[in-house]
């Protein structure tokens, strides 16, 4: 499904979702050969390696634990999965800003004019555009 992302991060957000989708999915999960085989760490999915961290000269092996914690937290189904929530976040702004822009802004200033009518705007229209979907 193609990204409908706007704005300044849309064409980083279309190679985040390519890069997800072009990747080994399943839960992947960190593993370790621990300290007797040079501990290494690995990105596993499905009892298959998927990526490799190591050194062999001994230093930052502090951080190869949350780096593989971290790769395997971000794993494709999560990364599309957050993907789609942003999308649907500014898609939701989106429809809220063309109601916005439908009313004039002393209305949206005012709770009811004189004659005590209220304005025309109401949460309904707004929460509207945040749902998608007209409000009954």
């Amino acid at each position: 499904m193609p990204t409908t992302s706007t704005g300044p991060h849309a064409t980083n957000l279309d190679t985040l979702r390519k890069i997800a989708e072009a990747a080994p999915a399943g839960d992947w999960e960190p593993r370790t050969t621990g300290p007797w085989h040079g501990d290494h760490w690995y990105v596993s999915s499905g009892g298959e390696h998927v990526a490799m961290i190591a050194a062999q000269d001994g230093i930052n092996e502090e951080e190869r634990e949350p780096l593989a914690t971290h790769i395997a937290t971000f794993d494709p189904p999560t990364v599309l999965a957050l993907l789609s929530c942003l999308e649907q976040a500014e898609q939701q702004v989106a429809r809220v800003r063309e109601v916005i822009h439908q009313y004039d802004p002393e209305c949206l200033t005012c709770m009811c004019n004189s004659d005590g009518d209220c304005c025309k705007c109401t949460v309904a229209d707004f929460q509207e555009a945040l749902d998608g979907e007209p409000n009954e």
